[in-house]
């Protein structure tokens, strides 16, 4: 139990807010202009916009 109570310890410090993916979460300055361009051109992230985009009939 103590090696899960670790890991999930370490998990949640990678995850929390000044944590490696920390930019994801509020994206501020160059690396998080980078995140911001990676969310940006995920797959998931375009097929949604252009539902959007084809339900705003613009």
């Amino acid at each position: 139990m103590k090696i899960k109570e670790r890991v999930l310890g370490r998990i949640l410090q990678w995850w929390g807010p000044r944590g490696g993916l920390a930019q994801f979460h509020q994206p501020t300055g160059s690396v998080g202009h980078f995140a911001g361009w990676i969310m940006g051109r995920r797959s998931s992230n375009v097929a949604r916009n252009s539902w959007a985009v084809q339900l705003l009939d613009v």
